[in-house]
């Protein structure tokens, strides 16, 4: 991100960066399920017949596909996506920036290893809850309760879906669009 030019934000699209970031620079690097796997950059095994269930036109998700993300149908809400390589192989970090069905505004998070050559990859997700904002704020006072999974996929450097399966929120699938990627990491 070093060639990132964040002073060109407007503010909305700055304030979200931050949380982002925030939430990122947060976020333990594995969530998921025991151990990091193995050897992250081999492709996950499939069952017979998963050859067929991927559909044609998919991209391989690196890390061109950084940035935020929104769906202009529900503009109001969106997603933070960074992919990098980490000691435990590469990695992609989401923030879901949203809200339940109180109307109150609501984070979810989480990480997953991303295997080389990955055309979808599903996502736990954690809501965070249980600290104190600024100088009373303590990490261990951090609770991660888990809160379901979220699945990507690009058809486009600039278009994709996110198919979210969230714990008493429901089921469904989103249309994203690129809402600002990162300078240098140029997809096409």
């Amino acid at each position: 991100m070093k060639n990132f030019k964040i002073k060109h934000l407007s503010g909305i699209a700055r304030l979200a960066l931050v949380l982002f970031l925030t939430c990122v620079l947060s976020f333990p690097v594995w969530s998921g399920p025991g151990d990091p796997p193995a050897n992250p950059s081999e492709p996950p095994a499939q069952t017979p017949g998963d050859e067929n269930q991927t559909p044609a036109g998919l991209r391989v998700i690196d890390a061109t596909f950084n940035g935020l993300w929104f769906g202009p149908a529900r503009n109001g809400e969106g997603f933070g996506l960074a992919i990098s390589e980490t000691t435990a192989g590469p990695t992609i970090v989401v923030s879901y920036y949203t809200y339940d069905n109180q109307k109150q505004n609501i984070f979810f998070i989480g990480a997953n290893a991303l295997p080389s050559g990955s055309r979808t990859v599903t996502i736990p997700v954690d809501i965070t809850s249980g600290a104190n904002f600024g100088d009373a704020f303590k990490p261990a006072d951090v609770v991660r309760t888990p809160a379901g999974t979220l699945t990507f996929s690009f058809t486009s450097c600039t278009k994709g879906t996110v198919d979210y399966d969230l714990n008493n929120l429901g089921s469904g699938q989103l249309s994203v669009e690129r809402l600002i990627g990162v300078e240098g990491l140029d997809c096409s």
